[in-house]
């Protein structure tokens, strides 16, 4: 089977636990269609457009339908009522990846060029933290052969701070990344992957 969503092509695809199809377009909208019918049921549109929509993800628990643009934007819509939420700009380049632990309502993860791993609210779409790799060095070592693996601090990044201003050192581009029970794993388009723990706040 075949269907067509969109007069400009598709960049990004996520399916619902309904069997809804949601394709992200070049033209920054979304477009709903029935994954056994291909009918289109509705369409998700952005303030920003044609701001190309880069990824995707689905919240069963809430029926909100989160999105990252190519000019930083992190975008939310209920799919129930196809109204927009909110849509700051989280970052100054593209997102390439959003992503929330299935059954979570609070917390939404945003990472992208600028290599910030962004920690969003997802009722508000205010960011929470940002965080990159601190300048120290590594905190413990394994051995030094090709499965090397390193343990370092992260350290958050000030609301106000110019990301410009920081070494792209310590913040490589987030092509992916997957949230899990106390732990967020990333890509960057290397021979390596990052996963960060967080601990819970002593008290």
């Amino acid at each position: 089977m075949q269907y067509r969503l969109h007069s400009s092509p598709v960049t990004c695809l996520t399916i619902t636990d309904d069997q809804l199809i949601l394709g992200g377009s070049t033209f920054g909208n979304i477009a709903i269609a029935d994954q056994t019918s291909g009918q289109k049921l509705g369409v998700l549109k952005s303030a920003y457009a044609p701001l190309a929509i880069r990824s995707l993800s689905f919240n069963t628990n809430s029926h909100m339908i989160f999105a990252g643009s190519s000019a930083g934007y992190a975008h939310c819509w209920d799919l129930r009522t196809l109204k927009p939420l909110w849509d700051p700009r989280v970052s100054p380049n593209v997102i390439y990846s959003v992503h929330h632990l299935p059954g979570d309502t609070a917390t939404l993860a945003v990472g992208g060029i600028d290599g910030v791993l962004r920690l969003i609210c997802q009722r508000t779409g205010d960011t929470i933290r940002s965080i990159i790799v601190d300048t120290n060095p590594p905190a413990e070592s394994a051995s030094r052969s090709r499965h090397q693996i390193e343990k370092k601090r992260v350290r958050e990044v000030a609301p106000d701070a110019q990301v410009d201003n920081i070494s792209p050192r310590l913040r490589p581009q987030i092509t992916s990344l997957s949230v899990g029970m106390k732990k967020i794993v990333t890509t960057h388009g290397e021979n390596y992957i990052r996963v960060l723990k967080f601990r819970p706040k002593k008290s």
